[in-house]
């Protein structure tokens, strides 16, 4: 259970990876950087309340709120739940025959697209800048 962010080959992002990686990767970084703040943001500040309704992290014992973790690498990363901390985590998220699904990772990312689509055109915008130096 995660969600995931990567690229969307540009022709312009594969060619200033060839011609200066280190500043590609270093926009990168900062692009996943700002995406996955803005995912958990939202997952973590409009939760699900025992018995109601919401769209972020449900929130009970608060266990499943401490257990998110990001992962960044070169160019994808992600928002996820650490199932050592919480391992009843995808039963909560995914629902069971008695419990009725609460997806709040895919409800972050939905409610983020727009947002997520401008970081990813100001990383653009900064790679083509710094290699237009």
């Amino acid at each position: 259970m995660s969600v995931k962010i990567e690229f969307k080959g540009a022709k312009e992002f594969k060619r200033a990876l060839k011609r200066n990686p280190k500043v590609v990767e270093r926009e990168a970084k900062n692009y996943f950087t700002r995406a996955m703040a803005v995912l958990k943001q939202t997952a973590l500040r409009n939760p699900w309340r025992v018995g109601g309704s919401g769209g972020g992290v449900p929130v009970d014992t608060g266990n499943l709120f401490i257990a998110h973790e990001t992962e960044i690498n070169k160019f994808s990363a992600k928002l996820f739940v650490n199932n050592d901390r919480a391992k009843y985590a995808s039963y909560v998220h995914d629902g069971t025959s008695r419990m009725k699904a609460r997806p709040w990772l895919e409800y972050s990312k939905e409610k983020n697209k727009k947002a997520i689509e401008r970081l990813q055109d100001d990383l653009l915008k900064n790679i083509v800048k710094d290699l237009a130096r």
